[in-house]
Formats: structure tokens, sequence, C-alpha cells
């Protein structure tokens, strides 16, 4: 009796919850399978979010948060779900209180923009909102990257240089200059003595060139050559979140249904046909005879096999 009560009453609360707060529930579900470090599940669930209705949606800058999240009604990847992302999603997210993002520009002058966490961002379609061409926004990433660091490090100099200009005058060595820098509180940019005149003029240059850099960074054009392949697309969401989420390559062919066979999810130990991507292969050789076999993971929307091909 203690664990049928048991049971039915963790029955009822679930079925209650899936009833009520479906996309909520199905979230929840992605979570969890996520932070057991499983993502195997994942396509399966998406697959029973789709049949009651819910979409599935790749991360997205201005909308995602740091792991699965619901928002009208659809559920969103986060951005830590991406492969390389990790604690930067968390970032992204906590600057966003300040204002969603823009566009891709805005994006860098606001995070430090890490170049294989947003390379991987733009392929898993973070940035689709932006621009309709993964590709081109790779391309264009180490360009806006370089320009974003020239941009942060004048604003740097700037800050220190105009809270230090009142007192350089009496600072004669380099150490009473670190000293007084680290007493306000300020990263040490100055680092050999100087005037009140001189370091005037090295403001009036540093508001300069970051005028300059703005300008260029505004000019930074997209590619236009770059072709985008729907499967390169698609084979970057499976590497990046686990899953194909845009589209799947399986969608061009007949449903399993009619055809007359099962899911992978459903085959069971008898002699059955099977159908859906090879996903993984795995050539090897036997010891006793040297002769090849091989081993195969096939998977369709919703679940995966393991598959021996005997010599």
């Amino acid at each position: 009796k203690s664990h049928a009560a048991a049971y039915a009453y963790n029955a009822y609360i679930t079925g209650y919850l899936k009833h009520h707060y479906p996309a909520e529930f199905m979230m929840a579900a992605m979570r969890w399978a996520e932070k057991q470090g499983d993502n195997d599940p994942i396509p399966g669930l998406m697959a029973e979010a789709k049949s009651m209705g819910i979409e599935v949606y790749p991360p997205d800058i201005n909308h995602s948060g740091e792991n699965f999240n619901v928002e009208n009604g659809r559920i969103l990847f986060g951005l830590g779900s991406v492969a390389s992302v990790a604690s930067f999603g968390k970032e992204i997210v906590e600057e966003r209180k300040n204002g969603k993002y823009v566009d891709f520009f805005d994006y860098f002058k606001r995070t430090n923009g890490k170049k294989d966490a947003t390379k991987n961002l733009i392929l898993a379609g973070a940035f689709d909102s932006f621009h309709d061409n993964r590709k081109a926004m790779v391309e264009v990433v180490d360009e806006i990257k370089e320009i974003s660091r020239k941009i942060k490090e004048k604003k740097r100099f700037i800050e220190v240089a105009e809270a230090m200009l009142p007192f350089v005058d009496e600072l004669t060595t380099a150490e009473q200059l670190s000293d007084r820098q680290k007493e306000l509180n300020l990263r040490v940019e100055l680092k050999k003595p100087t005037t009140h005149k001189k370091l005037s003029q090295r403001i009036s240059n540093a508001y300069k060139a970051l005028d300059d850099l703005t300008l260029l960074f505004e000019d930074v054009k997209f590619p236009t050559d770059l072709v985008e392949d729907l499967s390169e697309r698609m084979n970057a969401e499976r590497k990046l979140i686990g899953a194909y989420v845009t589209a799947h390559p399986m969608d061009g062919y007949e449903p399993v249904t009619s055809l007359n066979i099962a899911p992978l999810s459903e085959i069971d130990e008898q002699t059955t046909q099977i159908y859906g991507l090879i996903s993984q292969v795995d050539i090897k050789r036997r010891k006793k005879d040297n002769k090849p076999m091989a081993f195969l993971v096939i998977e369709d929307k919703i679940s995966s096999v393991k598959v021996n091909v005997f010599t």
C-alpha cells in the first residue's frame, strides 16, 4: 500500500501538471534531461510537445533564458544549452535586464562577446532575429570582436585618465601613480608620471579614436556571397544543442506510420523493419579473424537504437 499510494500520488500530480501547464511541464522534462547530461531524450520530448501543439524553438538572444524556458506558450532552448557557452549564457541574460539587444553589434558592445561561444550561438540560431544568414554572421565575428576590444580599451583608459587628471601633477613616480589608481579602485592604466596638459591631450586623442572605432563598427557589412545550406544549418544545430530544431533530415520522407513501420521507440525483440537516419558509424575488426564489423546508431525524430552489423 505504501508504494501504491506514493506512485498514485506522483501520477496524479504529474497528470494534473501536464494537463493544466503543458508547455511548462514539457520544458521541465527537457531541463531535467539536460541537467542529467543526457540529450538523448530531448528529441522524443520535442516530438511529444509538438503532438500537444507546443512549438519548440532554437535559442534566442533576446528571449531565451540560461536554460530551457517558456514564452507565449512556446518552448525555447536555453543559451546555456549551446556547446561552449555554459555560464556565459547567464552573463548575456543578466545584461539583457538593461534592455534587449538591438542588433548584432549592440550585443558585442554590451557583453564580452566570447568569440567561440558567440560563433556557436550564431550557428545554433540565437541571432536569427538579426540576420537570416548564420554563415555570414560567423564570418564577421573576428572583425567585430577586435573592434569591440579596442572600443572597450579606449573607454577604460578615458574613465581612468579623467578620474586621475586632478592628481597627476603631484604624482612624480610610477609607484605613486599606481598606488593612487588602486586607492580610487581604478584599473591601473597610467604607467608613467605625466602632466595635466599631456594627459588632457591623451584623453582628447582617445575620444577621437573612440569616435573613429564606433564608425568602423557601424560600417562592418555581412558578406552577401555566402550561401547557407539547410543541411549545414541542421547539422550545426544537432552538434551544438543535441537536436534538430529548425528542420530534420527525415522531413522530406514518408512518415513511419504510412509505411506500416513502427517508430524506433516501439520496436521489440522480434525480427522487424526499421527506418531512420544513421547518425553514428563505428567500424571495428574482430580479434579472432580481423574481419570488419559495424556498430551503428540509427535515429528517427523521436528515439534512437544501436545496431550491430556482423561480418
